[in-house]
Order: structure tokens, then C-alpha cells, then sequence
């Protein structure tokens, strides 16, 4: 099957219970390891495309960013574009946790997390309660997934 861990269908049925949309990542995946290298490149650069693009959509801070000189999410489609995107910054974590925050984000839906504070002052994030991670198909295949 591919992942390591997973020896059935049942086994996958079973973890399908505990995450949904395990399922669906994982047929996602099994057709993905199957692509050419220059589709599988033109996978990621779509995938994170997207991803940039809602960013810019959802969050002040990213629309601002955006908004300065460089590509604009639906320009970037190789390294060279990506090279042009702003780096988020420890700093800006500091000064702008809020803009960070998507516009569709309930308030009462967030959970603030401070990080461990080895680098002089903690920075501060906030993770949506019913969210575990940015990616969630990576996460669905977890265990099996790195």
C-alpha cells in the first residue's frame, strides 16, 4: 500500500474513523506518488499557490505583505517567483500575532500558544481549536506519514 504501518484496508477503515478525510489523503497520495516528477512539481507549485493566494485573501498581515513590491500569489510558479515572497519574521510574530489570524477565525474558535521563549521574549501564535495543522491530509496519514 506504500505507507508504512498500513497492512490493510481494514486497518485503514479503522483509522478512518478516528480522522476523517484520512481516507481521501490517502488516495490522494498513493495517485501522487505515481506522477512524474515535472507533474509532481507542478502539484506542489498549484498546492502552494493556493495556499498563498488564501493567505492573501484571509489574513491583513499577508494582504499588506502582498501588497508591497514583489509577485503577488497568483504569479509565483517556480523557486525563482517563491524567492520574491516576504518571510515571516520572529518580529512579526511580536508586533502583528493578531493580522495573522484569518478574517473567518471566531475569536471563541482560538486557542493563543506562546512558544518556549529561548530566544529573549516568547512569540505568540494562535491555532484554531478544530484545526491541527496547516497541512491536513499530512496529518490524517499520521502515524505513517513523517
Amino acid at each position: 500500500m506504500g505507507l508504512p504501518g498500513l497492512k490493510s484496508n481494514s486497518d485503514l477503515a479503522k483509522y478512518s474513523l478516528l480522522k476523517p478525510g484520512a481516507a481521501a489523503a490517502f488516495r490522494l497520495a498513493l495517485r501522487n506518488e505515481r506522477l512524474s516528477a515535472d507533474e509532481l512539481e507542478a502539484v506542489y507549485w498549484s498546492r502552494l499557490r493556493a495556499l498563498l493566494e488564501y493567505t492573501y485573501r484571509k489574513t491583513r498581515y499577508y494582504r499588506r505583505r502582498f501588497e508591497e513590491p514583489g509577485p503577488r500569489p497568483d504569479e509565483i510558479r517556480n523557486a525563482n517567483d517563491f524567492a520574491g515572497v516576504p518571510v515571516l519574521t520572529r518580529q512579526d510574530l511580536h508586533d502583528r500575532a493578531p493580522d495573522l489570524v484569518s478574517v473567518d477565525a471566531r475569536p471563541r474558535d482560538l486557542n493563543r500558544v506562546t512558544t518556549g521563549g529561548s530566544m529573549e521574549r516568547p512569540a505568540r501564535v494562535y491555532h484554531q481549536r478544530d484545526v491541527s495543522r496547516a497541512v491536513p491530509e499530512l496529518n490524517e496519514l499520521s502515524p505513517w506519514w513523517p
